[in-house]
């Protein structure tokens, strides 16, 4: 019985010491990944630069490393400063471009990432520069295109420039057509189309003419003269220039009436506007 008994002994000591050794193995094995927050050197956060944008979602995580570069499981605190990040580390980016910081925090320990939010790129709505309303028949305007993203922040595009009359390159630069006409400019992207209306005027006075040019008036008469205003591509000119009327005998008002002597001969009658001028023969009759 002795021997049996000891034979018993001897397993079970055996048995122990091969528990034991199992578990000084065991906790020597994994002795960097053991959650003891007294081990606790630094917290590693992943990703730890990321690019986002605006109003987006980025998933991050934290690691614990201890002294002996092991890794240890932590359930951090998180901080946002611009945006939003749950206790799960999923980050909402705020809707506007910034730099932001997302911290952790165990106790005393704590890592930052740094968040490059970017605005959206593609252009909501687009305005065209400069913004006039009139050009002369034959001007040349460059014309540049702005792009405006969903938040109302400006973002850079590249437009298909259009032009209902004129002419108008790649690079935005515009021709007018050379007759007054009531144009529009555009630009397009595929997410964004802009126009601006603009009316081609004529350009500035390049001859007057006086009508009739030729007549015939009894003394003491009157009649009735009247000037219109042409530019170089001979568009006459609408608007109300203040001709200047004059006589060499008669009398003329600013609105062309002209009241003839009471002789026979003849008489000129002149129409000016700045240094240009026109004149009429006047017959003086009896």
């Amino acid at each position: 019985m002795k021997i049996k008994d000891a034979a018993v002994s001897h397993k079970i000591f055996i048995t122990l010491s091969l528990l034991i050794l199992s578990a000084f193995t065991l906790a020597a094995c994994t002795s960097g990944y053991l959650n003891d927050e007294k081990k606790l050197a630094y917290i590693k956060i992943t990703p730890d630069k990321p690019d986002i944008t605006a109003g987006d979602k980025i998933n991050f995580s934290a690691m614990g490393i201890d002294d002996g570069g092991g890794k240890l499981i932590i359930s951090p605190l998180w901080e946002a400063h611009d945006g939003k990040i749950d206790s799960a580390g999923v980050y909402i980016a705020p809707s506007y471009a910034t730099v932001d910081r997302i911290s952790a925090f165990v106790e005393s320990k704590s890592a930052t990432a740094v968040v490059n939010v970017k605005t959206h790129p593609e252009a909501k709505t687009i305005k065209i520069y400069p913004e006039i309303k009139y050009l002369s028949c034959g001007a040349k305007q460059k014309f540049s295109a702005v792009g405006f993203n969903a938040f109302g922040e400006e973002v850079a595009v590249s437009v298909r420039w259009e032009s209902r009359n004129g002419t108008i390159s790649d690079s935005g630069e515009y021709s007018a057509p050379l007759t007054p006409v009531h144009d529009a400019i555009g630009a397009k992207t595929l997410s964004a189309t802009a126009a601006l209306p603009v009316e081609v005027k004529p350009r500035e006075v390049y001859k007057i003419f006086i009508s009739p040019n030729k007549a015939s008036v009894k003394g003491s008469g009157v009649i009735k003269f009247s000037a219109a205003a042409y530019d170089i591509y001979s568009n006459r000119i609408q608007d109300d220039l203040g001709f200047r009327f004059n006589a060499l005998k008669g009398k003329i008002t600013d609105e062309g009436y002209y009241f003839a002597p009471n002789i026979t001969g003849t008489d000129e009658v002149g129409v000016a506007f700045n240094f240009i001028r026109d004149s009429a023969e006047i017959e003086l009759i009896p």
